[in-house]
């Protein structure tokens, strides 16, 4: 049996020696003495109770119709050590039929394919997002830009400084990414919540993960009102004035 089930029947005690029975399998279900605790595998998101028996063992009486065998093979796995697998199966029998001989990095990446995928399309989605909040950013500090293009012009024909109009329109781009930032925040703790039972080996609440997204936007953001930011500390006076 494994480690897990181990622990759970007789909690960390010795094992070995001891004796279970398959209540499931009828009232007539042999006694069954530990002979061995093997480590832990995981399967899918989680680690099973399991105990092993000798395939002639669990298979008598039984109309057993398939078999899986794992092995394990030196250096590199590839299509060398599956025939040799297949070669060595033959000398025993080969009347066997054989089939989805593979590897364990194939098993891996086609139980795999589901999730790659969604990140793959959650990955797309969250680019695309993130080009929309930098076209509205920019979009945004252009109108605003364009609607105090006379005030402005006013402020520099008497002496205003067009470092302090640029610290201005920055400081309006930097008030929407910190907000934009705060709200975004909140519904991906909201959102982690719900898909954490959903995570495998992480928890939902990574930081390293939330800040570079947090960085990420606030970049995003800034380059975007950067080029409005530049259109109005260049703005001239005089067509500024003559602009209405």
């Amino acid at each position: 049996m494994n480690e897990r089930l181990a622990s759970q029947l007789w909690a960390g005690g010795p094992a070995l020696g001891r004796r279970i029975r398959n209540r499931r399998a009828g009232s007539d279900a042999p006694w069954l003495t530990v002979v061995g605790v093997a480590s832990n595998v995981r399967e899918s998101d989680e680690i099973p109770y399991s105990w092993y028996q000798p395939y002639a063992q669990h298979a008598a009486g039984r109309n057993a119709s398939q078999l899986t065998f794992w092995a394990r093979a030196a250096g590199t796995v590839g299509a060398p050590s599956i025939r040799s697998i297949r070669d060595a199966l033959d000398r025993i029998d080969q009347q066997l039929p054989i089939f989805e001989v593979t590897t364990a990095e194939m098993i891996n990446i086609d139980s795999l394919a589901r999730e790659r995928q969604g990140a793959l399309f959650g990955g797309a989605f969250a680019l695309f997002g993130l080009l929309l909040a930098a076209l509205g950013v920019y979009g945004s500090i252009s109108y605003t830009v364009s609607r105090r293009t006379r005030e402005f012009g006013i402020r520099m024909a008497l002496g205003g400084d067009q470092r302090r109009i640029l610290r201005q329109v920055l400081g309006r781009v930097g008030f929407m990414v910190v907000t934009g930032g705060a709200v975004g925040l909140m519904g991906a703790i909201v959102v982690a919540r719900v898909i954490g039972a959903q995570l495998v080996g992480i928890g939902p609440f990574d930081p390293i993960a939330f800040s570079v997204a947090l960085v990420l936007l606030a970049v995003t953001g800034l380059a975007a009102g950067a080029l409005p930011a530049w259109r109005a500390m260049k703005v001239n006076p005089v067509d500024a004035l003559r602009a209405d």
